[in-house]
């Protein structure tokens, strides 16, 4: 079943928008307290969250303050932490609202690809605040499949 999350109040028009783009469920700011979901931060606060195994989800964990590397991006995850986020089943998740400019949709390539790699499931949220800001399910699987995401990982 696909789910998204959006930061709006519950409506049923939105259910119904959310039905008609694909959405067998949509969550709501109030549905975001059954589900513990934490932000990411740095590679250390990352990692502290991925070792508690109460957490759900790790939100973006790709907004990382430091500038990236000569080689490699720093975007939050490494295979340390793939393997703690595997082994103690929390999801890996990105927001659509979070991914603006190049540097954070490359950071979000890296990390799929290391979630690809390790085996981490993966979460993908419009976190839209409007009705104008869902998108339907093709068109999330269509941008998915150029962040480097296989079809295995979008079902």
């Amino acid at each position: 079943m696909n789910y998204d999350f959006v930061l709006m109040k519950k409506s049923k028009l939105i259910e119904k928008l959310g039905d008609q783009l694909g959405f067998g469920k949509i969550l709501f700011e109030e549905d975001f307290k059954k589900i513990n979901i934490q932000s990411g931060k740095d590679e250390n606060y990352n990692r502290s969250i991925l070792e508690n195994k109460n957490v759900d989800i790790l939100l973006n964990p790709h907004l990382v303050k430091k500038n990236d590397k000569m080689h490699q991006r720093n975007a939050g995850l490494n295979q340390v932490l793939c393997k703690l986020a595997k082994e103690n089943k929390i999801i890996i998740g990105f927001s659509l609202d979070k991914l603006q400019d190049s540097k954070e949709i490359g950071r979000a390539m890296q990390n799929i690809e290391l979630c690809r790699k390790y085996n981490v499931d993966i979460a993908i949220f419009s976190m839209a605040k409007s009705k104008y800001e869902l998108r339907s399910v093709k068109d999330l699987s269509s941008f998915l499949v150029l962040l480097g995401m296989s079809s295995n990982q979008i079902k």
